[in-house]
């Protein structure tokens, strides 16, 4: 019914849904849901699995069993990725894939259509007409990984102590290949000031805080992070994870507003009065897939 390679494609006919394009867009995609926070309705896909709770439910019934047959192309948005790989790293583009899950945003910050492509490029896109309204590249490292470049989508926040006229009140979180957490405005796409370096936190160190540290080139960061309560929690991933020798899978929090780190779970017990517990030489037991 939809495709996603180098373009995204989406597919409407003949109904009256220009009041809530964005519902069915999201709904042809992947059946919109009905959201647990307040800034959302029902006809919005706000998160990675709709919601925070990641239900991937959705109430809507515009689009059914009964008309779906009806969908045609509306329009088809290229994210030209692969057009921007150098020529001298033309074989990456045999090292990508495109597992990404655009989200919505609210109306009041822009109400774009927002995805990554596997270089963990941001797109915003007016959901109506499927032109371009902003493009940020982090310009990540293009050595090649243990794994394919890959970007399975972004986090939406709105701090609930900020001004919603302030810059970054409302912010769109990405994790990328090459271990960075960013931070972006999401009305504007610019990276948000207050967080980490100009938007920016290297995740390196703090991976690199427990042990194992070894294989760390083998990790990378690909699915959509999640937001607890004001703290942004990623995981990691790398094909690697399969051996006891990789890197540690700890999971790690960071402060939603500045960037701060604050605390790593490790997965693995270690203790040594424990039964059963490993010792830090042993790494792997990661989260790879995305959190709810």
């Amino acid at each position: 019914m939809s495709q996603l390679t180098n373009s995204a494609v989406f597919n409407f006919h003949g109904l009256d849904i220009i009041r809530r394009i964005k519902a069915c867009l999201v709904g042809v995609f992947f059946l919109a849901a009905a959201p647990l926070n307040s800034y959302a309705s029902e006809s919005d896909w706000m998160q990675y699995g709709g919601h925070e709770g990641g239900g991937r439910y959705s109430a809507l019934t515009q689009i059914n069993k009964d008309n779906v047959h009806k969908l045609e192309v509306a329009w088809t948005f290229k994210t030209g990725h692969l057009d921007r790989v150098p020529e001298k790293l033309s074989f990456l583009k045999h090292l990508v894939g495109f597992q990404v899950t655009p989200i919505i945003l609210p109306n009041d910050v822009g109400g774009h259509l927002v995805l990554c492509t596997p270089f963990n490029e941001v797109i915003a896109i007016d959901p109506e007409t499927g032109k371009q309204r902003w493009f940020y590249n982090p310009k990540i490292d293009l050595t090649p990984f243990a794994g394919r470049f890959n970007c399975r989508g972004l986090a939406q926040w709105r701090d609930p102590d900020a001004d919603p006229n302030q810059v970054c009140a409302h912010s769109l979180f990405l994790a990328t290949s090459d271990k960075r957490l960013i931070a972006l405005d999401a009305t504007t796409g610019t990276p948000c000031p207050t967080f980490g370096k100009e938007g920016i936190v290297d995740v390196v160190p703090f991976i690199k805080s427990i042990e194992p540290t070894n294989q760390i080139r083998a990790m990378q960061l690909k699915s959509p992070p999640a937001v607890v309560n004001g703290v942004v929690v990623i995981g990691g991933t790398g094909n690697k994870f399969k051996d006891a020798s990789s890197v540690n899978g700890a999971v790690r929090g960071f402060d939603a507003k500045t960037g701060k780190f604050l605390w790593a779970f490790d997965t693995l017990v270690r203790d040594e009065d424990t039964p059963g517990s490993l010792p830090y030489t042993v790494g792997g037991a990661n989260v790879w897939t995305t959190m709810s």
